[in-house]
């Protein structure tokens, strides 16, 4: 699943995408409705209705039993959020990449809980968090809703094998990092976890030191004023890190 809940190019993550399927990967990108003309949770239903019709009525070599998600920002939320649908195909394995998992924090307090070395940097997607809210979230809805906010929902309820991927300097990280400390009993604290292992290998969590959110997309945001030097630093940080999922 693709990024961004009110706007966003399908075709952006084409290169990621034919990675995967030069591994031997059936790949099927799952576009979904954007806000504001599609309010929560429309987007989540038509998704399971593109699963349904891509997974039980294709003609596709698919295995039903090693159905994986994997999704980047908005996408990513989605992706958690659509297999706690009874309706949803079971899914085996989840991977996500800078997730919003809450919508609890307002944007001061999201901002402060990054690590201390990123609270004196500007983050391009804070001033953006509460018009994309504006334009999703209906009015009287639970921000702890678990398919809003996946960070409440059970593990219980969410895929069996869980590859959860922040970058350092995202004003969402930090709380897609305590949700997958709190999956393992353990702390994230102040300072984040770089990487971390639990539930016999099945859950892992990935931190990508000194980036941005969406990083591995190349967006204007990320790009502006970026020096050569940045660029390639940034390119290896992201092929060290597809190294570690391919894995």
């Amino acid at each position: 699943m693709y990024s961004g809940l009110c706007m966003w190019i399908f075709e952006a993550l084409d290169h990621i995408n034919a990675r995967l399927a030069a591994n031997g990967i059936l790949v099927i990108a799952l576009p979904y409705p954007l806000a504001p003309a599609n309010l929560y949770p429309a987007p989540i239903v038509a998704l399971v209705s593109q699963m349904q019709n891509a997974f039980t009525h294709s003609e596709l070599p698919i295995d039903a039993s090693r159905i994986r998600l994997k999704g980047f920002s908005t996408g990513r939320n989605l992706g958690l959020a659509v297999q706690q649908l009874d309706e949803a195909p079971e899914v085996e394995a989840t991977m996500v990449f800078c997730p919003p998992v809450s919508f609890a924090l307002t944007v001061p307090e999201m901002l402060e809980t990054r690590v201390p070395a990123a609270r004196s940097k500007v983050d391009f997607l804070a001033p953006w968090v509460p018009r994309m809210e504006w334009g999703y979230i209906p009015a009287g809805t639970s921000l702890e809703d678990p398919r809003l906010g996946p960070k409440f929902a059970s593990l219980n309820a969410l895929s069996e094998w869980m590859f959860v991927v922040g970058a350092e300097h995202d004003i969402l990280c930090a709380e897609a990092g305590k949700m997958v400390a709190e999956w393992l009993g353990e702390e994230y604290g102040e300072d984040g976890r770089d990487e971390t292992t639990g539930k016999d290998g099945k859950i892992r969590w990935l931190l990508t030191k000194w980036q941005e959110h969406s990083y591995d997309h190349g967006i204007p945001p990320v790009m502006a004023n970026e020096t050569p030097e940045r660029l390639k630093e940034r390119k290896r940080l992201d092929e060290e890190i597809w190294k570690k999922v391919e894995a």
